[in-house]
């Protein structure tokens, strides 16, 4: 439960289609003998519930009405790509006193048509570009960089300084194809805890600001 699940449907697809979901019965899974719990819990009935990624809603006695949910979680759709696709895209920014810092990586995957081009990618911040790594793998290509930005301002909380935004781009290129794809405005700060003489302190670009 809560896990995303995602599959490939082309070769699947008529003029026609039916989406048909399977939801396995729980209880003959409890059923199942597994090892006993070395601790009980006396929030359930049933101990081996434990042994299933499942929300326990409904399933504590005295807590919630014994309405078990049934069913997906989020919706189900059918996501037609076009193009080079991005997976996990991580973004990390950051501010070291002098300059920004950005560690981004993601998963590139190309048409079909596309799969044995070579890929290059650079990330585009106010004009700048900035190559990044490219690698191989069996889905597609890993994209990966760490970057130190010369040419920014840190971001600050209104009370102290100019929250300042950068736009920011990736664009990913074969030989047949180029998508540019918005990351929205990009912002370089530090965020420290500072907990000398048991107080408990946020620090903003090296200044502790009240919150």
């Amino acid at each position: 439960m809560f896990l995303p699940s995602r599959e490939e449907v082309t070769h699947l697809l008529g003029s026609q289609n039916e989406l048909s979901v399977r939801f396995r019965s729980l209880e003959a899974a409890l059923a199942e003998r597994r090892p006993h719990p070395r601790w009980k819990t006396r929030l359930v009935d049933k101990q081996r519930l434990r042994w299933f990624r499942t929300t326990l809603l409904g399933r504590i006695p005295g807590w919630t009405p014994r309405i078990e949910p049934v069913g997906p979680w989020k919706p189900v759709f059918l996501e037609i790509v076009r193009g080079i696709e991005v997976q996990g895209l991580s973004l990390r920014s950051g501010w070291n006193g002098s300059q920004g810092t950005l560690e981004i990586s993601l998963q590139a995957v190309p048409p079909a048509s596309d799969q044995q081009e070579e890929l290059t990618a650079s990330l585009e911040i106010s004009g700048a570009s900035y190559d990044l790594v490219t690698e191989p793998n069996d889905e597609g290509w890993a994209v990966t960089g760490f970057l130190t930005l010369e040419d920014v301002e840190p971001w600050w909380p209104c009370t102290h300084g100019d929250p300042q935004l950068y736009p920011s781009q990736l664009v990913l290129s074969t030989s047949e194809t180029q998508e540019v794809i918005e990351l929205g405005r990009l912002g370089f700060r530090s965020v420290e805890l500072d907990s000398k003489n048991g107080q408990v302190a946020l620090v903003i670009n090296g200044e502790t600001v009240f919150c």
